[in-house]
């Protein structure tokens, strides 16, 4: 089957979840253990079901266009999960946000904005895997635009519940993690590597949100932070795996780490 209409199946079927998610509910489950001594309780509601349900199709679909590549096709599954993240993450994303709209002329137009970025973001990703492509840098660029932009709107949205670090914490070390495998992603024959800078980086976030969780800083302020040290970790790891890190290129990502994090400490006042 031709790429076209693996994408184009993909696309419809993320478009019709998305539809049937509006008025169809699933029934809730609630899970109980102990953690750390003490109770956790976990809702998995009807939306979060649905959200597993098309991530999976969306994991499918995608892997199925990305195998039609010459460099990809016989490639093991650590490589090609690593373009499964961003698309499920900007599906999920609009799963989340179609409740909140109160007309359904906003959750329709949600729905097709949904397609059309996934469908953009699919493309990218298979212009992105030859170095040799005309459209290679071009499609990593768009790539890293989006992925900062979701990582910004998790972030916000996770620092915003004020729930425990260890939730939050987890759902950062989650969300950065995975994002981190489409930016860090490089030769096919190299994907341990960029799972492993992936792991370091969720880490590290995790970490990070846990200490930040201390301070009470405004929700965007807080997501913002989060940002410029997901920035600043992915992009010296990136030189890293580019055999390009050096002390010039440390010094201008602390450059501008400073700059940015001196800029959010004058809103936090």
């Amino acid at each position: 089957m031709p790429r076209t209409d693996r994408l184009g199946i993909t696309i419809s079927l993320v478009m019709v979840g998305l539809a049937l998610s509006i008025s169809i509910f699933p029934p809730s489950r609630e899970f109980s253990f102990m953690v750390l001594g003490s109770e956790l309780s976990l809702r998995l509601s009807g939306q979060a079901q649905l959200a597993f349900i098309i991530a999976a199709l969306v994991c499918a679909g995608v892997d199925a266009i990305i195998r039609t590549h010459p460099l990809a096709h016989r490639q093991k599954l650590g490589y090609t999960m690593t373009f499964w993240v961003l698309p499920s993450l900007v599906v999920i994303s609009g799963l989340i946000l179609l409740p909140g709209l109160s007309w359904w002329g906003y959750q329709v137009l949600l729905i097709i904005f949904t397609g059309l970025v996934l469908a953009m973001i699919v493309v990218a990703q298979y212009r992105s895997i030859d170095p040799e492509d005309r459209h290679q840098r071009t499609a990593r660029l768009a790539l890293n635009a989006v992925v900062y932009a979701i990582a910004l709107v998790w972030f916000i949205t996770l620092y915003r519940m004020q729930v425990r670090s260890l939730i939050s914490a987890t759902g950062v070390l989650g969300v950065s993690g995975s994002l981190a495998l489409e930016l860090l992603r490089i030769a096919e024959n190299q994907f341990k590597r960029t799972w492993l800078y992936a792991f370091l980086v969720s880490v590290l976030m995790g970490e990070l949100t846990w200490a930040l969780n201390y301070n009470s800083v405004a929700p965007q302020v807080g997501g913002a932070v989060l940002l410029l040290f997901f920035y600043a970790l992915t992009g010296l790891f990136q030189q890293r795996l580019w055999g390009r890190l050096n002390r010039r290129v440390v010094a201008e990502f602390s450059l501008i780490f400073a700059s940015g994090l001196a800029i959010l400490g004058g809103f936090a006042r």
